[in-house]
């Protein structure tokens, strides 16, 4: 089985100001995440005759951006204030396969900084932190 292009994948905040309307972030180059994962739990007792366990409470990890910078673009500066006020947000990231179909997570902007080199573009790594449990959505009509 072929791989699948990533081209037409992106991530999404909501609108703080008119909910359930989704707007993309633009100059998205990588998205990578939720990174999450679960600890365990030693369940053994006296009568175990191996170890027992079970998973704890899953942490959800974070999410990781590379953007070309795009000097005055809104989404990119709602990123960066939202990083500097210290405010969750809902999130979205769409997977090209089916646009109707993605997870979404509330989150943080935890890390929001610039780059710039010799012969390259300007870039923006971005961190969001999940702040609770991922969900997948599901856009499509119901038949």
């Amino acid at each position: 089985m072929a791989g699948e292009s990533s081209q037409g994948s992106g991530l999404f905040y909501e609108d703080p100001n008119t909910p359930d309307t989704w707007i993309k972030v633009a100059g998205v180059v990588s998205i990578d995440g939720p990174t999450g994962s679960s600890s365990e739990l030693d369940a053994s007792d006296l009568d175990s005759t191996a170890r027992e366990y079970v998973p704890a409470l899953p942490d959800e990890g974070s999410v990781s951006l590379e953007m070309n910078l795009l000097h005055g673009n809104a989404t990119q500066e709602f990123m960066q204030d939202a990083k500097i006020a210290r405010t969750t947000h809902n999130w979205r990231i769409r997977q090209k396969v089916d646009p109707d179909k993605g997870i979404t997570f509330a989150g943080y902007v935890s890390e929001f900084s610039f780059a710039a080199g010799t012969d390259a573009i300007k870039k923006i790594s971005a961190t969001l932190r999940v702040t609770e449990a991922v969900s997948r959505y599901d856009l499509t009509p119901d038949p």
